[in-house]
């Protein structure tokens, strides 16, 4: 199965405010992100890598929204690599594949994560 690292770390700088909060739908940037990974029948378990400041809001996200899949929620680094360490970092023993992806990118669909998947 698939593990899904999902990279929330960002200050947003450009945008001068949090996207990933920004309101969409009723929901949140990130819910959105998740959710599309939370639906893929191949994702096993997601990790959430973000900035140490905004750890209990994605928590709360995650419990509001009611996600089963997200396994960790971990501080992230000043850089984006950094970010996709630690998550490598946190993966489990028997990790087979591993997907990564930018949590504010949240018009990802659930079949697009199936079809790159799908065995060859």
């Amino acid at each position: 199965m698939l593990t899904a690292i999902i990279v929330a770390a960002g200050d947003s700088r450009r945008m001068g405010f949090d996207k990933l909060f920004a309101m969409i739908a009723g929901r949140p940037v990130i819910a959105h992100t998740i959710h599309a990974f939370e639906r893929a029948d191949c994702v096993s378990e997601i990790i959430v890598v973000a900035r140490k400041d905004r750890l209990d809001e994605i928590e709360a996200t995650v419990r509001d929204q009611n996600f089963k899949k997200v396994r960790s929620i971990i501080p992230g680094g000043k850089h984006r690599q950094d970010s996709v360490r630690a998550g490598l970092d946190h993966l489990e023993a028997g990790a087979k594949y591993v997907a990564v992806h930018d949590a504010a990118r949240p018009l990802i669909t659930t079949e697009q994560i199936e079809r790159v998947f799908e065995p060859g």
